[in-house]
């Protein structure tokens, strides 16, 4: 998934559940990560969120009817999500400027993680994918 075939840039479309929200990219994402801070936990009702970020120039289009929440955390961030089913699909953080974040779920082959950040709040059960490199 996100490689480019042909000389051309490929493009993917990460989707909220019920398909009414739709986010695509062109090109690779510059991360793909997963997070075990309480916020992103709450985000997914799981053991970590899972997330590719994008530079904002690579965000080729949305589509669909967006609610936005505030988070409140330090610093700040905005998450989007559908109006419909409430699938929270991607997100600005100020502590990724020139980035936006997006629920790697979305996409139907996304690429495996090689960060996990917050590692020091991960569950004790939950073992990293090999290669992934894990920050406090």
């Amino acid at each position: 998934m996100f490689a480019p075939r042909g000389g051309c840039v490929m493009t993917q479309t990460a989707r909220c559940c019920c398909g009414d929200l739709t986010i695509t990219i062109a090109g690779a994402p510059l991360m793909s990560a997963i997070c075990h801070c309480d916020s992103c936990k709450r985000r997914t009702g799981s053991a970590f969120g899972w997330q590719v970020y994008v530079r904002d120039d690579d965000v080729v289009e949305t589509i669909g009817a967006a609610l936005v929440y505030q988070v409140p955390v330090t610093p700040p961030a905005a998450r989007s999500f559908c109006a419909r089913c409430g699938t929270t699909l991607f997100w600005k953080a100020d502590i990724f400027p020139g980035m936006t974040g997006i629920a790697a779920g979305g996409f139907s082959d996304p690429p495996t993680p090689t960060m996990s950040a917050s590692s020091s709040n991960r569950c004790v059960w939950l073992e990293l994918p090999a290669g992934c490199h894990a920050s406090p």
